[in-house]
């Protein structure tokens, strides 16, 4: 009975001790804490625009590079992604710029090639329509060169803060075969390939390259 009693009351000690006032106390909630989102702009920086080139001579058709050095764009002004400065976009390239690192090669395209072709102190085009996301796609480009108006479909690339079109273009569909054939005839022999044809070709590559500004806050 000593030893009962004894149990007893070590278990009301315990009751006491570990017991509650009747209220059940609930965890307090987690506090989350929460960060102001950033938001960018992005920008067309005019000095970070490159537009290169690459024609083709022999009947083996070997690349010949070049740039132009002066590329004038306009845009809407700061946009929230960087493929919604492409829409709208235009731009005109002096052909005084014309740059492939050899000023007697230069010379004859501007005089040859561009001085055949009608109204063409510059190349002028505008973005017309747009299909893709964030990251390629297809941009549809109206140029004019020679009195003529074309529109290009040229591919979209953008990785980061750089916008790139790229596609190829054939200067017969600006009506351009005649100032094709006036600058072969100048540059006749050295556009002769192995098989002693002298051939110079309508297509061009073209890579147009912007870095955009970005601005986050």
């Amino acid at each position: 009975m000593k030893i009962r009693n004894t149990f007893l009351a070590m278990s009301s000690l315990a009751l006491v001790a570990c017991g509650s006032d009747g209220e059940t106390k609930q965890a307090e909630p987690e506090k989350k804490i929460e960060f102001a989102q950033e938001t960018c702009s992005y920008s067309y920086d005019a000095n970070a625009v490159t537009a290169a080139w690459t024609a083709f001579k022999f009947t083996e058709k070997a690349g010949v590079g070049g740039q132009f050095d002066s590329v004038v764009v306009s845009t809407a002004g700061s946009v929230d992604t960087p493929e919604k400065i492409l829409g709208g976009l235009s731009f005109e390239i002096p052909i005084s710029s014309v740059n492939t690192k050899n000023p007697d090669r230069d010379k004859k395209i501007m005089e040859s090639f561009f001085g055949t072709m009608a109204n063409t102190g510059s190349i002028t085009g505008s973005i017309v329509g747009m299909k893709g996301n964030g990251e390629a796609g297809t941009a549809q480009v109206k140029l004019t060169m020679n009195d003529s108006t074309y529109q290009q479909e040229l591919k979209y690339a953008i990785e980061g803060t750089k916008v790139s079109l790229t596609g190829t273009i054939d200067v017969v569909n600006w009506d351009g075969m005649s100032a094709i054939d006036a600058l072969n005839k100048v540059c006749e022999e050295l556009h002769k390939g192995e098989d002693g044809v002298s051939k110079l070709w309508p297509t061009v590559d073209i890579n147009i390259s912007a870095v955009l500004s970005k601005d986050c806050k």
